[in-house]
């Protein structure tokens, strides 16, 4: 039914493996969530400035598109990572249910120039009246280390209001990066599954990072015959192709042969 609706994936959170196994879903990542207290941050940063966004796109003075840009270039460098439709950025980025995330960037210039290096978004929140407060990160991004550690010691700053930082994001994002010590405590809440319905659809929308290159498939798929037989990805400048392969096209070549679970995982990273 998907196929015949032209949809390229699909993604849900299983509420159990052998059935959705069966339909060529597989397990392609993990939803992490990672604490830091603020006091052991122990990063410093003051060549660089964090202040409140400007509301508003560019041709306004505001941020919103150099954030955006931020987000853009560090999700073309890591596997898994999608564009961002509005609703993500207003409806999950910039809220935590019905409240309101605060959104503050980071210049490294010193001064209010408006070329925005890095952001983060927090919700300050205390889960019950004897509870201590929290803040809970909805996103950040960073293009250069000076942001990472500028917004590492922008929340470190709260430490004598705010006990626990808490974010949705795993051991090897980069802004954890440049911590001078193992305090952040990660560990996994749940696990995602992908199934490459329309599987040239699905692997000429997404991004390449590594250069150009030719891989060639061959893809079982007991459910979706159009995804069946062997195929080439062909990258260019960023971009892929998927083209059909005859036996002649394929003289030499390594072949990936897999069925929907397997492309699944190497779909995703």
């Amino acid at each position: 039914e998907m196929a015949g609706r032209g949809v390229a994936m699909s993604g849900l959170y299983p509420a159990t493996l052998p059935v959705f196994r069966k339909a060529g879903y597989e397990q392609a990542g993990h939803r992490w969530e990672t604490r830091l207290t603020t006091r052991l941050i122990g990063v410093r940063e003051r060549g660089a400035i964090v202040r409140r966004e400007r509301a508003g796109d560019a041709g306004d003075g505001g941020d919103a598109a150099a954030i955006e840009a931020v987000y853009a270039d560090g999700a073309a460098a890591q596997d898994g990572f999608m564009d961002r439709t509005g609703y993500v950025w207003e409806g999950k980025v910039r809220r935590w249910g019905t409240t309101a995330a605060e959104m503050f960037v980071v210049e490294e210039a010193g001064v209010v120039t408006g070329d925005v290096t890095g952001y983060v978004s927090v919700v300050r929140h205390r889960a019950g009246m004897n509870s201590p407060p929290e803040m809970l990160v909805r996103d950040w991004g960073a293009r250069t280390p000076a942001a990472a550690r500028a917004i590492l010691s922008f929340l470190g700053d709260h430490w004598s209001t705010v006990e626990t930082v808490t974010l949705g994001t795993g051991p090897m994002d980069p802004v954890l990066g440049v911590l001078g010590e193992r305090i952040a405590q990660s560990r996994v809440l749940d696990q995602w599954m992908i199934r490459l319905v329309d599987v040239g659809a699905a692997m000429t929308q997404r991004g390449y990072s590594c250069g150009d290159g030719r891989v060639v498939f061959e893809v079982e798929d007991d459910l979706v015959a159009g995804n069946r037989g062997r195929w080439a990805l062909v990258v260019r400048d960023g971009a892929g192709a998927w083209e059909r392969c005859d036996g002649g096209d394929v003289a030499g070549a390594d072949v990936v042969r897999c069925g929907a679970r397997g492309l699944a995982q190497v779909y995703s990273g």
